[in-house]
């Protein structure tokens, strides 16, 4: 097995299409000011159509082993940037461009909807499971990228819980303990949905005055807010905490998600016998204070948005069922092995 040579692409990445920004503004006011138009709009055209892939797949698929298929898309969002960009229609090649980009753009909605198909079926094969780890593993066998793989899931999991939801996720031989019900979370969001809405509706009239992309491109960002926030909310509800004979799972909607051996816990306290929170302290709390402080004894890894990692040596919480939760945990504390 070979190892990558370019563990991490993106630094290059950046500053490599931060160079073909810079480059393409200059082309572009040389366009404006008459300055060859044509010759300089068929250049900015290969750029964007033929340099930006092939930098793309020579840093990225080939350097770092990231998936294939993945420069299709780069390569259809290139193709519609030079849809966008002013000037460009002055050239010879522009409207070939658009008798390569709908084989591409088919080629893309084929493999797309492929990746849905797949994963609708393992969300439906995960019901009453977490669809979120589902997605996951699912997204981790389609890209090979464990990166790109977070990415997938986690947006495909926002989807999956703002609009279908699924059933609880919860094992057989699991306790759970939901972390919604006593935090007043749900009217607070729903106050937050209505100052967005008016929020987005006036940003949207002003900005129009400058720009109707710029406006629709606000728009369209405060609804992905609120679709997240939707998902979140209701992956609260479906992604309780577990409590097994082996392991404390804590999830904390789509925000957090770690797994705690029962072994590796040193101490359960109440949160007002402790101190100030160190760095590593995770606080799986909606609203108001913790009630219940996990402290481990040593370092584990939280998983957080788009796969995110965080080292982690105490965790805080606050159940719907302090008691409960409290009674179980020491319960298990307490048996041989543990």
């Amino acid at each position: 097995m070979s190892v990558p040579r370019l563990a991490r692409p993106l630094p290059t990445l950046a500053f490599f299409g931060v160079a073909v920004l810079l480059t393409a503004v200059a082309i572009v006011q040389a366009i404006e000011a008459g300055t060859r138009p044509r010759l300089l709009a068929d250049a900015l055209t290969l750029d964007l159509i033929l340099t930006v892939p092939l930098a793309y797949w020579f840093l990225a698929v080939r350097g770092a082993g990231w998936p294939r298929l993945s420069v299709l898309p780069v390569f259809v969002l290139c193709v519609v940037t030079t849809r966008v960009v002013p000037g460009l229609e002055a050239g010879r090649i522009l409207p070939w461009v658009e008798w390569v980009a709908i084989p591409a753009e088919l080629l893309l909605l084929t493999v797309l909807t492929r990746r849905a198909i797949t994963m609708s079926r393992v969300l439906k094969g995960s019901a009453g499971g977490d669809a979120l780890e589902s997605l996951r593993r699912a997204a981790l066998e389609m890209v090979r990228a464990e990166r790109a793989a977070e990415v997938i899931a986690y947006e495909a999991a926002v989807l999956w819980y703002a609009l279908a939801g699924g059933g609880r996720g919860t094992d057989s031989d699991a306790e759970a303990f939901g972390v919604r019900h006593r935090s007043g979370y749900g009217p607070v969001l729903a106050a937050l949905f209505l100052a967005l809405t008016a929020e987005a509706v006036a940003v949207h009239l002003l900005v129009r005055h400058w720009s109707d992309a710029a406006a629709w491109l606000l728009t369209l960002l405060t609804a992905y807010a609120v679709l997240w926030l939707i998902g979140d909310f209701r992956a609260l509800g479906r992604r309780p905490i577990l409590l097994t004979d082996d392991e404390l799972v804590v999830r904390f909607g789509l925000r957090w998600t770690v797994r705690v051996p029962l072994a590796r816990i040193r101490a359960v306290r109440g949160a007002g016998s402790l101190g100030p929170r160190g760095p590593r302290h995770l606080r799986a709390v909606l609203l108001g204070v913790e009630r219940q402080v996990v402290e481990l004894d040593s370092d584990l890894v939280a998983i957080g948005l788009y796969g995110m990692r965080r080292r982690v040596r105490s965790i805080g919480l606050s159940v719907d069922d302090p008691e409960r939760f409290l009674r179980c945990l020491e319960r298990r504390l307490e048996k041989p092995g543990n």
